[in-house]
């Protein structure tokens, strides 16, 4: 960085490094309609999405969803606010924190830019949902950096969002990577 520079990342901002939400639990359990929704979404007639006769004779003994399906089935709850109402009174809101549509917020890392990209996403997968299943999700800073671009200064922010089944086991992990300028 340039002496011109003063770095966002200050004590108070590397201490958010770590800091995670609660567990927040999807508002229902995966039904076999939602997945076969999705299954048309992304266009894979895979048998083992629907066919329980065939899905019994796989290493899976059941049918089970699309690999990447857990980071796509958050729902509110029926009657609760649409999260993005907020966007109705604050025009600048971005939406950024690790949440969304119910879930618990990371708070806010105070950087001071004014636009963000998105900086990719990758899925760390290990075990299959299965329909009737329930999914919580936690999110946590995972990383907060500065980097100077070619037009100036820029923070780079990744969070961390492990999916959780009933079982209690990790089902994926998800990264993603804001860029604030």
């Amino acid at each position: 960085m340039t002496s011109a520079h003063k770095s966002f990342l200050t004590g108070e901002v590397k201490a958010l490094i770590g800091v995670e939400t609660e567990w927040s639990a999807y508002s229902e359990p995966i039904s076999p309609s939602e997945t076969r929704r999705f299954v048309h979404a992304i266009m894979d007639d895979n048998r083992l999405y629907y066919d329980e006769a065939y899905a019994r004779g796989t290493k899976y003994k059941d049918v089970v969803c699309p690999p990447l399906y857990a980071s796509f089935t958050f729902r509110r709850a029926h009657g609760t606010p649409d999260p993005l109402d907020r966007l109705k009174t604050d025009r600048d809101w971005d939406a950024y924190g690790g949440g969304g549509a119910g879930r618990q917020t990371l708070p806010r890392v105070p950087h001071g830019f004014e636009r963000m990209v998105n900086g990719g996403s990758e899925i760390d997968l290990y075990k299959r949902l299965q329909p009737g299943k329930r999914v919580r999700t936690k999110v946590r800073y995972h990383d907060i950096r500065e980097r100077m671009g070619k037009t100036g200064p820029m923070a780079i922010v990744i969070t961390e969002t492990d999916f959780q089944d009933d079982d209690g086991d990790i089902v994926a992990r998800a990264r993603q990577t804001a860029i604030f300028r």
